[in-house]
């Protein structure tokens, strides 16, 4: 578990899971502070008890499962409380990150007055993303309540590299299992050294060190580590390992950099990244900005003599020749599933057509799901209702497999929108619950514009169990979708939901909880610093803000989707 992190860190982890308890609101006195209460409340009907910490002192933590909701006072230059929250998960490794709405109201230390809602909005609290600190300005101010309802919860655990069928050995004595496969795929190279290697095998890494290693593996596992997590040592593995898709993973992110061309070219160069430097250089000339850059003064040469003759020259001399628009280097979007790469694929067959793809790739996805046939090959079951639906929605069986390995392969094609349903219910008959997962995410995008495609989402969120998917609906509900609430609700079939959903969505419906009518964005705010007294809240305001009334882009979204904070509440 990471130590506690000061009020500018950057990593914090967040929440998921609730076990509901329905119980009066409660508050737990913060040991360095005994006249500060606080509360949280979930959903509006999960109280959390609070348990004090010795690390870090002064901190309470709020148990939500898997996620501990950590509270820890501070007090800033200016004598003020600062109240830091963030969440830890209790086991590792995970990724995760959360999208809440959140209110927080403010009290007196007089039980029988009431307290007052003075802030609200989207937030984000996760892993690699900064606190929420709210600064308490008012000495009146002791209770303090924390009312979330999530939007969206994604966690994973990450993998521990234990399986596999070779294992890599490093100087320290450490090792990784991984399926060869699936990192042959990602590098030329290393499908080279791996080819003849039996299950089993242990392959000497040498000096390379395994830290940098793995984290290259989280990005070949496609987990949700981010990429910019360690670019030094991701680079310094990619780069290593010649893992091209990897290099261009980390090329596509360094040009969507907020820097301009020059501070890139600097980045790249310093990671070590010349298939970066190269593609930055190639598209500033045929984008016209090159000459623009000397024409100002930049000096090429400054960037080092070597790379300037071996990188720079040749890159603008390719600018110059392709056509306008030609990628530098090959798209990894053309993955050939009719042709078998032994040992590296497997014969999966699909209604009497037989694709090879690869084994690491279908092993991440769970294999078990498939029936196995007489020679080891893997056998896809298409079902009357899968061949139902595709024909509902005007697509052939061997399209629907092609576009769904097309996603799961690392180019990560789009789905359109007509495959969606199709491919749940074939990811449900092969138990593909990552793909199943991914696939409801993408449902979030398709606007439910009348009440049956409202239902609809209900029902998918229903049959696959997909929270998040219900959520959405909820949050809709509450929002954009306000006005034919009564329409959905007066659909046959809205009675065939479960009891619970139903109950969800005429509380969300007639709660008012949002405070405001207008549809709910997805974007969380980026202030997560705000200020609270007992009378109003918000992100504190420079000179330009209370003159021009600016606002950043997520956060002019975050008060349209959840109102502004001059709607208060009493509440008891």
């Amino acid at each position: 578990m990471s130590a506690e992190p000061s009020l500018q860190a950057d990593t914090f982890p967040s929440i998921i899971n609730l076990v509901p308890t329905r119980s009066q609101t409660s508050y737990t006195a913060l040991p360095c502070n005994r006249e500060l209460l606080f509360s949280v409340v979930v959903d509006n009907h999960c109280r959390i008890r609070g348990e004090r910490l010795d690390t870090p002192p002064g901190a309470i933590k709020f148990p939500i499962d898997l996620i501990d909701l950590i509270v820890h006072p501070q007090v800033d230059q200016m004598g003020n409380t600062v109240v830091v929250l963030y969440g830890e998960a209790r086991y590792s490794p995970t990724e995760w990150v959360y999208t809440t709405q959140l209110r927080i109201k403010t009290g007196t230390g007089n039980r029988k007055e009431a307290i007052r809602l003075v802030d609200k909005g989207f937030f984000q609290i996760g892993k690699w993303l900064p606190p929420i600190t709210i600064r308490v300005i008012d000495p009146l101010v002791k209770r303090i309540k924390l009312e979330f309802k999530f939007i969206n919860q994604q966690f994973e655990y990450l993998p521990r590299f234990e399986n596999g069928d070779i294992t890599l050995k490093f100087k320290d004595g450490s090792t990784l299992c991984v399926d060869k496969a699936l990192l042959a795929l990602h590098s030329r190279y290393m499908a080279s050294f791996m080819h003849d290697a039996a299950e089993g095998a242990t392959i000497d890494m040498g000096d390379f060190e395994m830290i940098a290693f793995r984290e290259l593996l989280y990005q070949i596992y496609a987990t949700r580590r981010p990429i910019e997590t360690d670019l030094l040592k991701i680079a310094k593995a990619a780069n290593a390992f010649k893992a091209d898709i990897i290099l261009s993973k980390l090329t596509a992110h360094i040009f969507a950099l907020d820097l301009d061309i020059i501070q890139k070219m600097q980045f790249a160069l310093f990671l070590e990244l010349d298939q970066t430097l190269s593609e930055l250089v190639y598209v500033a000339e045929q984008r016209g900005i090159w000459t623009h850059l000397i024409e100002k003064g930049f000096e090429p040469k400054s960037l080092g003599l070597e790379i300037y003759h071996h990188i720079i020259c040749p890159s603008v001399l390719k600018g110059k020749s392709q056509p306008y628009g030609t990628p530098l280097q090959p798209t990894w979007d053309n993955f050939n599933f009719n042709i078998p790469q032994r040992p590296f694929t497997v014969p999966l067959v699909v209604e009497e057509t037989t694709l090879h793809i690869n084994s690491g790739i279908l092993a991440i996805h769970n294999t078990k799901g498939y029936s196995k046939g007489n020679n080891g090959e893997l056998i896809a079951r298409i079902t009357p209702q899968i061949r139902e639906e595709c024909r509902r929605w005007g697509i052939t069986v061997s399209q629907l497999i092609d576009v769904m390995l097309r996603h799961i392969y690392p180019s990560r094609a789009i789905i359109p929108g007509r495959y969606f349903r199709p491919m749940m219910m074939f990811a449900e008959e092969h138990n593909l619950r990552r793909l199943l997962n991914s696939l409801g995410e993408m449902m979030l995008m398709e606007p439910p514009l009348t009440p049956q495609m409202m239902l609809d989402h209900l029902q998918l969120a229903h049959r696959y169990q997909h929270g998040n998917l219900f959520r959405a609906c909820l949050l809709r509900i509450e929002g954009s979708f306000k006005t034919r609430v009564s329409q959905l609700m007066a659909l046959p079939q809205f009675n065939d939901l479960p009891e619970a959903m139903r109950k969800e969505i005429v509380d969300r419906h007639c709660s008012g909880w949002a405070l405001k009518d207008q549809h709910l964005a997805g974007l969380p705010t980026s202030r997560t610093i705000r200020e609270v007294t007992l009378t109003k809240g918000g992100p504190p305001r420079s000179l330009l803000d209370k003159e021009d009334r600016f606002d950043t882009p997520n956060e002019m979204r975050s008060i349209e989707a959840f109102g502004s904070a001059h709607d208060m509440k009493m509440t008891y």
